[in-house]
């Protein structure tokens, strides 16, 4: 792991991401590649579950995962005075984050195994 600051971590090869997720208080993810989230933004839906306001980029999730401004917040790609702006909003108003993190934990729940696993099939039918 590296500290860039004194609120910033950055983590590498964690082995139970739920522990990190417990602790965070926003989920931010700014890839510019779906190709980097295969078919599915898994970690986008696992930081939802656990309550977390998302920030990203519609390269890793759609609308059918997250709706700009009731789970978290979508970032243009390469815009990191943006993604700024939204993580500060968010770590200003804890009002807003924990109205964010109740919607995001609910909106989780509506995308089952079998969603995510359909998801994958595509991908892998496409590929033969």
């Amino acid at each position: 792991s590296e500290r860039i600051d004194k609120d910033i971590l950055i983590l590498r090869n964690v082995k139970d991401i739920s522990t990190i997720f417990k602790a965070a208080d926003i989920y931010v993810s700014p890839i510019v590649s779906k190709g980097l989230t295969l078919a599915y933004p898994l970690s986008i839906v696992e930081a939802m579950a656990t309550g977390l306001p998302v920030v990203c980029t519609k390269a890793i999730a759609e609308e059918e995962i997250l709706t700009d401004g009731e789970e978290g917040y979508f970032i243009k790609a390469k815009d990191s005075d943006e993604m700024a702006s939204k993580i500060i909003k968010l770590l200003n108003n804890p009002v807003l984050r924990k109205k964010m993190s109740m919607k995001a934990a609910e909106r989780a729940k509506t995308h089952s195994w079998n969603i995510i696993a359909n998801s994958y099939k595509k991908i892998y039918e496409g590929l033969s």
